[in-house]
């Protein structure tokens, strides 16, 4: 059932590299290409850098029934990478700490906007030779990018373009279960150190018994629904063992923090350390800083986004477009009024309404 992300791809009919990037603090991301086979001049595609978000990996971008928009890009004539973060399933490792440690788990989402990210572009612009990359992300995979756009606006002139599937920055509005139920065990994990929701081995027996018989699969189905939000209309009950397998996939508890506190102050923000004196040490400042989304200057973004999603609500989407001082390159919303937030990758209409659309925009450059 948990496959892995190099196996899908070879039984599509593609063939797959494994890379590991090394950050700035010593994390091993593992980062896997899909290679078309059929393509013999390499160099002259342009990359593309596909970015999951919250306890998500590299899979969701392959196990859609029909709107997997990895094969889709790479059978378009796109280099495709696919990110893995530091704490989920793929990315486990440390040149120095052993993911039992609870030192490994010490970071939040700003050491993959600091460390993270510019070491994957980095190391794919001087894999392919190319200068500017396209990146498509996913939820906290767009929370990522624009506080690294608004950070580092150098990557301005690389990352062209910036498409945002479900631009989640700000979540004043979210009203995911899961969301809300965090709010409970919100000062456990600001306090401490530790893996969160990292369960393969029992999500993989979940799995199994959810592809024991149809009703297993409604059933299955069901809980997935009411923790993610995922309209049976768009689910392919076929799959459910696949797509819970994948779903969640492991992140830190200070992550998780991190996106509990954003649903909190509703702005992007660096994270709130457990102790003031840590948040004077990095921000020179007893509070977060923010994020400044007026900071970006970059044309080049695009937004997909859908009506019912329920962490990346519509008036949060308002919300950021307000804060952007900048024309977008595209401002898209659904036209389906049921869709929520993991149809937009896993849905089986994505290729229809959001894959075709993407591969418009990445033409353009």
């Amino acid at each position: 059932m948990c496959i892995g992300s190099s196996d899908i791809i070879k039984s599509r009919g593609f063939q797959s590299e494994t890379h590991y990037v090394e950050t700035a603090d010593g994390y091993v991301l593992t980062v896997i290409r899909i290679v078309n086979p059929y393509v013999k001049k390499r160099l002259l595609l342009k990359p593309v850098l596909l970015q999951h978000g919250f306890i998500c990996n590299s899979d969701i971008w392959l196990i859609a029934s029909m709107g997997h928009l990895g094969f889709f890009l790479a059978a378009n004539g796109y280099d495709v990478w696919l990110a893995n973060m530091r704490g989920n399933r793929y990315s486990l490792n440390h040149i120095h700490l052993s993911s039992d440690d609870s030192k490994f788990w010490r970071f939040s989402i700003d050491e993959m906007i600091e460390y993270d990210l510019p070491a994957m572009i980095e190391y794919i612009k001087k894999q392919t030779k190319k200068d500017q990359i396209g990146y498509i992300g996913h939820s906290q995979g767009n929370y990522m990018m624009f506080a690294l756009l608004a950070t580092q606006p150098h990557y301005t002139n690389t990352i062209k373009p910036f498409i945002a599937i479900s631009p989640v920055v700000y979540l004043g509005n979210a009203t995911s279960l899961l969301l809300n139920l965090g709010q409970y065990v919100y000062p456990l994990l600001r306090r401490f150190e530790f893996s969160f929701l990292l369960i393969d081995r029992p999500l993989k027996f979940y799995a199994k018994l959810c592809d024991t018989a149809y009703w297993a699969q409604v059933v299955c189905h069901r809980i997935f629904y009411l923790m993610f939000g995922f309209q049976s209309s768009q689910w392919n009950m076929t799959r459910t063992g696949i797509y819970i397998s994948n779903i969640p996939s492991g992140a830190s508890s200070w992550n998780t923090a991190h996106v509990l506190q954003l649903s909190r102050a509703n702005r992007p923000e660096r994270y709130n350390h457990w102790y003031s004196r840590d948040n004077e040490r990095r921000y020179n400042s007893s509070v977060p800083l923010a994020y400044d989304m007026e900071a970006l200057n970059s044309t080049d973004i695009a937004l997909i986004y859908a009506a019912n999603d329920w962490v990346n609500h519509l008036d949060d989407v308002r919300l950021l477009k307000d804060h952007l001082k900048v024309k977008l390159l595209d401002d898209y919303l659904v036209p389906d009024s049921t869709w929520n937030h993991l149809e937009l990758v896993m849905g089986t209409g994505a290729g229809q309404y959001v894959n075709v659309r993407v591969l418009d925009l990445l033409d353009k450059y």
